[in-house]
C-alpha cells in the first residue's frame, strides 16, 4: 500500500471517530453542499442490501426510499459498476447483474439524480446508511455494503 493511500485511510478514519458529517457522492454527484437536508429524517428509509448474498446470484435485492436511483457495485473492484435501476414504489428494489463470484465486497449507491426531486445532500443524515456503509477514499461512498458468501 503506498504512503499516500494510507494517509487518506488514517484521515478518513479520524474524521469518522471525530463524528464529522461525510459527504455522499457517488462517481457522478455534484460536490456536496454543506446543508442539511431538508428532508424530515423521521421520513429516512436506509438504502440496505438483503442479506446473504451467495455467490452465483444474479439479482441484487434490496428497500430504500422510492423513486431513487442506484447502482450496485463490487467494492472489492475499486466500484466497478454492475447494474443499476431505480427503487420502486414499494421501496424494494431488484437490479440484475452477472453472476457473483464469493468473497467479493458489493455496495449501493445513489446513480446520477438529475430530472429527480432528489438532491445528493438529501442523503447527509445517517438515517439513510444500511448497517455496513462504507466510505472509500477515492472510490466513493456506500450506503450499505456486503460480502458474496460461498454456496
Amino acid at each position: 500500500m503506498k504512503l499516500k493511500q494510507i494517509i487518506l485511510i488514517l484521515i478518513a478514519m479520524l474524521v469518522v471517530a471525530c463524528g464529522a458529517p461525510t459527504p455522499i457522492l457517488s462517481p457522478t454527484s455534484p460536490s456536496p453542499s454543506p446543508l442539511a437536508s431538508p428532508l424530515p429524517i423521521s421520513h429516512a428509509i436506509p438504502l440496505k442490501l438483503d442479506r446473504p448474498i451467495v455467490a452465483g446470484t444474479d439479482v441484487i435485492r434490496g428497500t430504500g426510499p422510492a423513486g431513487v436511483p442506484i447502482w450496485i457495485a463490487d467494492v472489492t473492484f475499486m466500484g466497478e459498476v454492475l447494474g443499476q435501476g431505480t427503487i420502486g414504489p414499494d421501496g424494494k428494489f431488484a437490479i440484475n447483474v452477472k453472476p457473483l463470484e464469493a468473497s467479493h465486497r458489493l455496495g449501493v449507491a445513489l446513480a446520477e439524480l438529475s430530472g429527480t426531486p432528489w438532491k445528493p445532500e438529501d442523503f447527509y443524515h445517517p438515517e439513510f446508511y444500511g448497517p455496513d456503509a462504507m466510505q472509500l477514499p477515492q472510490v466513493g461512498f456506500f450506503f450499505d455494503t456486503v460480502m458474496v458468501t460461498a454456496k
